[in-house]
């Protein structure tokens, strides 16, 4: 069960990079590993820019490669 904890985290990371338009090193999650409430540390966006690409995502459908 931990390992696909871990799995869901990675992949909610690497979705959170294509909604914010930013590379996985940018991310890390610093807390929340197994509750629903998580905290996403950014690098690289300011808050308003954070907040403007979660709101335009919020909107619009991210393109994922078929591999």
């Amino acid at each position: 069960m931990q390992n696909k904890a871990h799995h869901c985290q990675e992949e909610l990371v690497e979705f959170m990079g294509k909604i914010l338009h930013l590379r996985l090193p940018q991310m890390s999650l610093l807390r929340g590993w197994s509750t629903r409430s998580k905290l996403l540390m950014v690098q690289g966006a300011t808050a308003q820019e954070v907040y403007e690409r979660l709101k335009a995502g919020a909107y619009t459908r991210p393109r994922f490669s078929s591999t």
